[in-house]
């Protein structure tokens, strides 16, 4: 699907053939679910972290049930500085973490709630490098599990392509498709584990022989209208916002 670490990696020649949109909603439901499960023996987890790079660290991990009871929700003392970028989007500071436990004493609760569970994430690759990463920078061995990603198996129902491969989408694109309401906790671990839990069950229940998710779109084309629209929409409310914004900073000045 994306790279050639996953096991139904779509390459270029197989776009060059347009063999990927041509196999139907039908055929691509039906693949992603090969890779994708959810059940009573599920967990669903998802991570805040101090940025993206090599030597990230989580600093805030969710872990919820089938059901949706939390197994593990906390926030966790780095020994990374958070980053800017990463701070701007989840709005955790340093001092929000100084009287947090750090992540070994934290890591033992990890592997007690997700032993012989199968873990699904949205995008399971990173939160896996991040857990990966932290053990690292605290001298722990990363226990084996088994991860599901809900990003992927989303991006292949869609079945848009880029470069040889599905196109990811965000968390907030597959709720809005599968009629998630907003959740006011997103950004956050438990708030992106809510929404990534009611997308997942959404997925597992949607017939691609009757429509796609929200309205009765037989043409997977009407669906990337949908998404593009989407994204306009939220660009147009942006701009609004920043000039509404610089109206009340001149009259602020004028007066």
């Amino acid at each position: 699907m994306y790279g050639k670490d996953y096991l139904h990696y779509i390459g270029p020649e197989a776009r060059e053939k347009g063999t990927i949109l041509k196999r139907g909603l039908a055929k691509r439901f039906e693949s992603a679910l090969e890779y994708f499960n959810l059940d009573a023996n599920s967990v669903i987890l998802d991570t805040e972290t101090t940025g993206l790079s090599e030597t990230a660290q989580l600093i805030e991990i969710c872990i919820l049930d089938f059901e949706g009871n939390i197994l593990l929700n906390e926030r966790v003392k780095p020994s990374v500085k958070v980053s800017k970028g990463a701070r701007e989007v989840h709005g955790i500071k340093a001092r929000d973490l100084k009287s947090c436990r750090s992540w070994p004493d934290v890591y033992r609760d990890y592997v007690e709630v997700t032993a012989g569970k199968n873990i699904v994430a949205y995008n399971a690759k990173f939160d896996r490098r991040i857990i990966t990463q932290t053990c690292r920078a605290f001298n722990l061995t990363m226990k084996k599990r088994k991860w599901y990603c809900l990003m992927l198996a989303f991006s292949e129902l869609v079945g848009r392509t880029r470069y040889g491969d599905y196109k990811w989408h965000k968390l907030s694109t597959a709720a809005w498709v599968f009629d998630v309401p907003p959740n006011d906790d997103a950004h956050s671990a438990y708030g992106d584990c809510e929404t990534t839990l009611a997308v997942a069950k959404e997925f597992l229940q949607f017939d691609p022989e009757l429509s796609l998710p929200l309205e009765d779109y037989k043409d997977i084309d009407s669906l990337y209208l949908l998404l593009d629209e989407k994204e306009r929409q939220k660009s147009k409310r942006a701009n609004v916002i920043l000039i509404i914004v610089a109206l009340i900073a001149i009259f602020i000045v004028l007066w």
